[in-house]
């Protein structure tokens, strides 16, 4: 039997390429008459490059080579008909979907078919792992008869014989299919058979793979016991100790190839390297050193001799190690190390970034794209992250239960793919309806129900609704796929049509296009096994299908830079390996669970142990450690949260301290080089603490005009009215608004001023809860579709109304008269210019005891007293000054009258409501704070009435608006003078 192994320190497809050459020659026969075996379809490809560099770009015939498991298997269709005449694999998108239709069915109560689907996935990948490990779903009625297993796991045990037995074989026996694992075992079975039956009288070499499955080691078995045939292994670790070796457990990078050559029944010493002189063997052991076994770990003792700490200062030559403080730190990082080789003058140098976290990738990329550069990434881009894909997904959220979301809707609007409507000057017509209609609470129904709320976009809103006419069809019931993806590529063709362009033709063009366009293509080819689905669920499906998946750009990236997956990673030659996202839980992965068995049933029943995982990882590690220039990234935080350093670089780091290697010659020294430049790319190092803003606007622009509203907050924050009254800033509402605190209190004034405009006498009526009820219902009415507002204010107004009704009973035997939502105002005189006061009392009484009481109804918390007195909450008081200059033209003011002055809280919380005198009990009587008011007021206007009085932003920090209350905070920059005024550098 013939095993070679390839060292990590060497480039795996440049070797086996000199190799397989040495090997022509030797036999003499041509090249192409050898035969090579890969694991992966971009394995070939990066070894049809290492051939062609070999001749130095000059064209040749090749190698025979295929992937194992996409072997054509034409040689053994001649040797023997009936060994491959099996049925073809079913497409592994109809199986989800079918799965999940028999999964929704035994457990109605559990899953939806959305939720089934995803489930169905997971059965799938579990079906084909059965057939990958050769494994017979008969034996799984051996494990319902263990009593050890949670009645959880028997019960899925028991779904799983039922499926697995009897349900599926059943359907795919009808369909003439068989599972893609299966179909994937039973051609390489072919294979070996053929190989077994059918020696070839030229070269046959398996190369690269580690046999992780059973099928896969029969045939390099096979193939290494041929007399031309021979397997090359990757990375196999010839330099670690016999005791070692015999200690590798799962989770070490060598465990399957211990596991392989002991199916071969090979000795490790009998596998030859096949290396250059130039071998890095100092690498080799400091690796070996790395992953030792736990049981030999003790050996790190003796490696304070010199002779140890020698080989591994040695083996850490080009070697660096960058610990980022966050994720955009590491991604910029990994992006100057792969600029700088793409700086090299020469441009000969390569670089690839490996890693298994797809987000930092995708940062990575983006930060390059920021200095014009664009980079291959083979794990593709992921349809959700492009422009139609968002486009596709957006088109179809806009118009869901009969319901515009506006959200979706402005997103697809906005979209670079949304044509122009037939509409005029289409973009800005839709930044317009946007301010006018979304900006707010959002307006209920479809689009001709919100044609109708405004006539200035009944055009606009009859085209939507006609561009969207397809999904109107679907919006209610449930539809067959072929109805629901036909009305959803006619939204996305209508929308996207030009005056000059069709929509098929924008939309299913380039890369992105082609690969959206075979998603649907395929989706529909599976319509037959789908149920019918409301359009929720279809949309639900739709996203979740599409951001799996993924195309690739086919040119126009850099030559020399490139992403690979560990994976593809394995055979790939660069001048500069970039490990990244070396955490715990990436790189290895988290094992996580299996959804349809525990750890002890998939031990019983045969299946690999989800550590299997960890292995993998490892072995591609610690393969791709061994280059001759190694970048290690990883960030101490992800998302804001630490994180735990890969227990690799936890195993480098106990090393490197037991052999006392000193912190100098650290890898980690060299990379904060790398880490300084990410820093210094954001770094501010000149900067001018900004001051408190002091607008000094001259004074004919200064207002003249204020509401007793404005007041406070003028006195909180004199910036609040600059803003306001003289900038003329209005905040614009969020789209999709959700109804907030204002609305419940328009809503609760709107229902009390009914209230007693219809029944303003002292006697209340015998059912005056149910007509205050009554006038509430059809105020909360207007948000009928609005759950929050029934399903938690309307509780809490009922409470309200009975505190209220209570109350009114006796407050009311000492009321002559009621004056509701009374508008009034008073004018002064300020260096001879008119100022002027407006107010709206929520409630003015006149009193049986020949007094007035000034009410203010809060659905929120009331103002404090302290505030009260000292005079920045001040309404009430300015509403009594209207009321004492007869500033209330519908209330009859008696002068030298005493006033009262309340809130009554409607909160409905608590009793429901409370009622308190503005001031406080012990606060200052009425008079003296209207007097001090009035004489605040004045001041207030004379101060202001100057072209020299800065509107100075928040004075005072003790009483400042509420950050976020304040809709000009961001203007005013509070955020950041504040803290300097902390520091002693701003006032």
């Amino acid at each position: 039997m013939t095993i070679y192994s390839i060292p990590a320190t060497e480039s795996f497809a440049y070797s086996l390429a000199e190799f397989s050459e040495a090997l022509a020659k030797t036999n003499r026969i041509p090249l192409s008459s050898i035969k090579i075996y890969l694991p992966t379809r971009r394995g070939i490809r990066t070894l049809q490059e290492a051939f062609l560099n070999l001749s130095n770009g000059k064209p040749r015939l090749l190698p025979i080579m295929q992937s194992i498991g996409d072997a054509s298997l034409e040689e053994a269709s001649f040797a023997n008909i009936s060994q491959t005449d099996f049925p073809p694999a079913i497409d592994p998108m109809r199986r989800q979907l079918i799965l999940a239709q028999l999964l929704e069915k035994a457990w109605p109560h559990e899953y939806n078919y959305q939720q089934a689907l995803i489930i169905a996935a997971e059965l799938g990948t579990l079906i084909d792992q059965i057939h990958t490990e050769d494994l017979d779903p008969a034996n799984l009625e051996n494990l319902i008869e263990i009593d050890d297993f949670a009645e959880h796991w028997e019960i899925t045990t028991a779904f799983l014989q039922l499926i697995l037995n009897e349900l599926w074989p059943k359907y795919l026996a009808s369909e003439a299919m068989i599972d893609p694992g299966l179909h994937r075992k039973l051609r390489i079975n072919a294979l070996t058979d053929y190989y077994k039956n059918n020696p070839s009288n030229n070269p046959v070499i398996v190369a690269g793979s580690t046999g992780s499955i059973p099928a896969t080691r029969s045939f390099i078995k096979t193939v290494a016991s041929l007399d031309n045939g021979l397997a090359i292994l990757p990375a196999l670790d010839t330099v670690m100790d016999d005791k070692s070796w015999h200690d590798i457990e799962e989770g070490h990078p060598q465990y399957l190839l211990k596991i392989l050559l002991k199916f071969c029944n090979v000795n490790r010493e009998n596998v030859q390297n096949i290396k250059t002189e130039k071998s890095d063997d100092a690498r080799l052991k400091l690796a070996a050193e790395m992953m030792r076994p736990a049981e030999s770990t003790h050996e790190w003792q003796a490696l304070s001799d010199p002779d140890a700490a020698g080989y591994i200062i040695n083996g850490l030559n080009g070697i660096t190690v960058c610990e980022a403080d966050n994720d955009h730190q590491e991604a910029t990082t990994i992006a100057l190390s792969m600029l700088e080789i793409a700086a090299d003058p020469e441009k000969l140098k390569t670089a690839t970034l490996i890693t298994p976290d797809r987000y930092l990738a995708m940062r990575v990329q983006s930060i390059l794209r920021q200095w014009g550069i664009d980079i291959d990434d083979s794990g593709g881009t992921t349809l959700t992250n492009t422009t139609i894909g968002q486009f596709c997904i957006s088109c179809l959220n806009s118009l869901q239960d009969n319901q515009v979301q506006p959200v979706a809707f402005l997103t697809c609007m906005k979209n670079s793919y949304a044509g122009d409507g037939h509409i005029a000057n289409f973009r800005n017509t839709i930044r317009t309806v946007e301010k006018a209609i979304f900006r707010s609470v959002r307006p209920h129904g479809n689009f001709l129900d919100i044609s109708k709320l405004n006539e200035s976009y009944q055009t606009f809103f009859t085209v939507m609704h006609d561009l969207f006419g397809s999904l109107n069809d679907v919006q209610k019931g449930k539809h067959n796929l072929i109805k629901l993806v036909t009305a959803h590529l006619k939204v996305m063709e209508n929308i996207a049509l030009t005056n000059d362009k069709s929509g098929a033709e924008r939309l299913w063009s380039g890369d992105d296009g082609e690969a959206l366009a075979q998603f649907f293509t395929s989706l529909q080819a599976h319509a037959d096994v789908t149920p019918d689905i409301t359009l929720k669920e279809y949309s639900e499906i739709i996203k979740s299908f599409i951001s799996k998946q993924t195309f690739n750009k086919p040119y126009g990236t850099h030559p020399r830079l490139s992403i690979l997956g560990q994976i593809e990673a394995r055979m790939v030659h660069a001048d500069r390996v970039i490990l990244s996202g070396l955490n715990e839980g990436i790189w290895p992965p988290d094992t996580g669970f299996d959804t349809w068995m525990s750890r002890p049933m998939r031990l019983k029943f045969g299946l690999p142990s989800l550590e299997q995982k960890t292995t993998l990882a490892a072995h591609d590690f610690m393969t791709a450690f061994c280059a001759p220039e190694v970048f290690i990234t990883r960030s101490k935080k992800t998302g804001g949260q630490p994180t735990l350093p890969s227990r690799w670089l936890d195993r480098l780091r106990t090393v490197l301290l037991a052999a006392a290697i000193p912190l100098d010659n650290w890898p980690h020294a060299r990379g904060l080089i790398y880490t300084h430049w990410a820093k210094t790319l954001i770094e501010v190092k000149d900067y001018k603490p900004i001051t408190r803003p002091d607008p000094t606007p001259v004074l004919e622009r200064r207002p003249c005009n204020f509401s007793v509203t404005e007041i406070e907050k003028w006195m909180r924050d004199p910036y609040w009215i600059y803003a306001k009254k003289i900038l003329k800033l209005r905040k614009l509402d969020p789209v999709d608004m959700e109804v907030g605190a204002a609305d419940r209190g328009t809503l609760i004034h709107n229902t009390m001023e009914k209230f007693t405009k219809t029944f303003p006498n002292r006697n209340l009526p015998d059912n005056a809860l149910e007509k205050l009820l009554h006038i509430g219902k059809q105020e909360f009415n207007s948000h009928a579709l609005d759950p929050e507002i029934h399903g938690f204010w309307w509780p809490r107004f009922t409470k309200a109304a009975n505190w209220f009704i209570n109350h009114e009973a006796e407050w009311r035997l000492q009321t002559s008269a009621i004056v509701s939502e009374s508008e009034g105002s008073l004018t002064c005189m300020v260096k001879g210019s008119l100022y002027t006061l407006k107010g709206k009392a929520d409630r003015i009484e006149s009193r049986l005891d020949n007094t007035y009481a000034i009410i203010d109804y809060k659905t929120g918390s009331a103002p404090s007293s302290k505030d009260v007195n000292s005079g920045i909450s001040s309404q009430l008081a300015l509403e009594t000054m209207i009321l004492e200059d007869f500033g209330f033209s519908s209330i009859s003011y008696r002068p030298d009258t005493e006033k009262s002055l309340y809130y009554w809280s409607l909160s409905g919380t608590g009793d429901g409501g409370l009622c308190k005198l503005a001031q406080g009990e012990k606060g200052s009587d009425t008079s003296q704070l209207i007097a001090e008011a009035r004489s605040g007021l004045q001041s207030l206007f004379e101060s202001f009435h100057n072209s020299t009085t800065p509107f100075l932003g928040s004075p005072d920090p003790s009483r400042t608006i509420k950050f976020e209350y304040n809709d000009y905070a961001h203007l005013e920059r509070i955020s950041e003078w504040s803290i300097a005024a902390e520091d002693g550098e701003a006032a």
